[in-house]
């Protein structure tokens, strides 16, 4: 997906306020910074991608979902404008989330993840004679990042279409 978009673009396609995107341009509570072009001055506006519509999206629903936001910017830090899937996980044993992108299925990944899981736990438990806590889900979160893209991407389209006419 191709194109630029400015503030109050970005607003429309993700369900925000055009302030509520500025707010988070500079960093109030998340910083996502426009791809394109940073704004220079007073009426030179910044301009973002199709790629800085999906952070502003993931972000519009983690922060729906309830999470707090040094969460939400541990994501947006680390995000993978490829990835098909999020997980956000936390474990017994550690006090922080952890995030992870994944290219791969959806479907494919969360069997691919409970193999993970399953192979350390009987690890740990082997070595150690007692159940790891290190290895334990606590609490899991998957997003649909490749779903979140495509309805995204129709919601591009239809405004682009609108423009053409």
């Amino acid at each position: 997906m191709t194109g630029v978009l400015q503030a109050k673009d970005v607003a429309k396609l993700v369900g925000l306020t055009e302030d509520g995107v500025k707010q988070w341009t500079i960093g109030r509570p998340y910083s996502i910074h426009p791809s394109i072009r940073s704004s220079t001055g007073k009426g030179i506006p910044n301009l973002y991608s199709f790629e800085d519509a999906l952070r502003f999206n993931v972000a519009v629903e983690l922060t729906a979902d309830g999470f707090q936001s040094f969460v939400i910017q541990r994501v947006l830090d680390s995000f993978d404008p490829t990835a098909q899937a999020l997980f956000v996980y936390r474990t017994l044993g550690s006090k922080e989330p952890r995030v992870e992108f994944s290219s791969e299925d959806l479907r494919k990944t969360l069997r691919g993840f409970a193999k993970f899981l399953s192979a350390n736990i009987q690890t740990k438990q082997k070595t150690l004679g007692k159940f790891s806590l290190d290895f334990a889900p606590r609490s899991f979160y998957v997003m649909d990042v490749e779903l979140l893209r495509t309805a995204l991407a129709e919601r591009w389209e239809r405004k682009m279409e609108k423009i053409r006419q």
